[in-house]
């Protein structure tokens, strides 16, 4: 059987302390980890993925596919800045799209940038009701608080209503954040071709531009964990 792909370690106290390239004392590096686990931890990532994450980078669990590893380590290079959008998707469930897209967010996280998650219906339902008259925040304020992170990661796409409303408010986040050359990553539970009828051309043409679509085409890592 294929050995498991190993996590990245993270050396604890590495021989000299750096914080991306610069090299800094050691106060400072210990103060930039506590801010990037700060990050991290504010970032609204899924508690279980949050916790299997940081198990993975401490070496206690493994990635059980080559493929997911590999998958991981293309997304972290391109998620630079560049206004990049990937979405990642597979018609089964628990295949890891969203514990690779926490991962990418630590990574980020780490680079000193900031990270908000968001389910794609949740954030349907903030804007709605901030059309409320008795409403505490507004769509303006709304959008200009998802175009700030430098990664933003919108979960369970496929579960959207799908309306013209909410496609076109999605259309508008998403190409507003790529003009600002902010990342993002969208997730579904979908096949390629639905997944990208769905968005529409105005996203699919970004994705082409910068990003991709990657699809899990793997069983379920929850369904084979029940049967062993």
């Amino acid at each position: 059987m294929k050995e498991a792909h190993e996590p990245p370690q993270i050396a604890e106290h590495p021989a000299a302390f750096t914080i991306r390239g610069r090299e800094v004392s050691e106060w400072e590096w210990q103060q930039e980890r506590r801010n990037a686990a700060e990050r991290f931890q504010r970032s609204g990532c899924p508690v279980r993925a949050v916790d299997w994450v940081k198990a993975y980078r401490r070496g206690e669990c493994k990635s059980e596919r080559d493929d997911w590893a590999r998958h991981l380590e293309s997304v972290q290079r391109a998620l630079c800045g560049s206004g990049a959008t990937f979405a990642l998707v597979s018609e089964q469930r628990g295949t890891g799209k969203t514990t690779l897209a926490t991962a990418a967010a630590r990574h980020v996280c780490e680079q000193g940038a900031s990270v908000k998650f968001q389910r794609a219906a949740f954030l349907s339902s903030r804007i709605r009701a901030s059309f409320q008259r008795e409403a505490r925040e507004n769509e303006h304020g709304i959008n200009l608080e998802l175009l700030k992170p430098r990664l933003l990661i919108v979960d369970e796409m496929g579960e959207r209503k799908e309306s013209e409303w909410e496609n076109q408010m999605l259309t508008n986040l998403l190409c507003a954040r790529h003009d600002e050359a902010k990342d993002s990553i969208l997730i579904a539970n979908q096949d390629a071709a639905t997944f990208t009828a769905a968005v529409g051309e105005s996203i699919a043409d970004r994705m082409h531009e910068a990003g991709g679509i990657i699809e899990f085409r793997w069983p379920s890592f929850r369904t084979r964990h029940e049967q062993t």
